[in-house]
């Protein structure tokens, strides 16, 4: 845990609770296909 944090006063509840928002800002966004694309590979999955 963050020294500082708990330093101002904040509890390490409050700590997790900031851990887990930052959390949600890093890692791989999501893809998001045309529904174009979306039946193209639906059909090309379907051919085999």
């Amino acid at each position: 845990m963050s020294t500082n944090f708990l330093k101002k006063s904040s509890s390490a509840s409050a700590f997790y609770q900031k851990h887990k928002e930052n959390k949600t800002y890093c890692g791989r966004r999501p893809i998001i296909l045309s529904t174009d694309q979306q039946t193209y590979i639906q059909k090309m999955t379907a051919k085999g």
